[in-house]
């Protein structure tokens, strides 16, 4: 169902309503959504929290909003050039190690229910976890992909700073290193 056909993900703001998919407009998100909450919602998704999770703390306190326009907002947010630049100041500007701590305790808090079943199972069937046939462990040319997809994601990266600093699709590798 289309936002304008669906009451429920009406975003009501002083003098009129907006829809989550208006989010994917700068200027909209820049008049509505303040600055220092944006710092904060970039936080939040740097440190482990889900998009909806952080928008929700970061935002939806300002309006009155329903929870079904909350997700789709969070969803449009999330794609929109300003929320991936903050995201990324906020990763540059934060201790890794302690970014990669958080990381493993909300993966923690999100695995409680899961790692209690499988304890339980575990216990319960007695699983045999030998694999039934080689082709389902780990072969030498599983790195190789693996290598070939992170060198893929790594290049894409690096285009993408590129055309944000300005230097288009192709790298001025000198100016890539200035700063450095």
């Amino acid at each position: 169902m289309e936002s304008t056909n669906n009451p429920l993900r009406k975003i009501q703001l002083a003098g009129g309503f907006i829809y989550p998919e208006d989010f994917a407009s700068g200027a909209i998100v820049r008049a509505v959504l303040h600055v220092t909450d944006r710092r904060l919602y970039a936080l939040l998704r740097a440190h482990g929290m889900s998009s909806v999770e952080a928008w929700a703390a970061a935002f939806a306190r300002r309006f009155p909003i329903h929870p079904d326009a909350v997700i789709a907002a969070a969803a449009v947010y999330e794609e929109t050039s300003i929320a991936k630049r903050e995201l990324r100041e906020v990763m540059e500007t934060t201790d890794p190690v302690s970014m990669q701590l958080e990381w493993q305790r909300q993966v923690g808090l999100m695995a409680v229910g899961a790692n209690d079943l499988a304890h339980h199972l575990h216990s319960a069937y007695l699983v045999d976890y030998s694999p039934v046939d080689k082709s389902r462990c780990m072969q030498p040319s599983d790195h190789i992909a693996l290598a070939a997809v992170m060198d893929e994601h790594a290049r894409a990266t690096e285009i993408e700073e590129a055309i944000e600093r300005g230097d288009g699709p192709k790298i001025d590798w000198d100016r890539k290193f200035e700063g450095e």
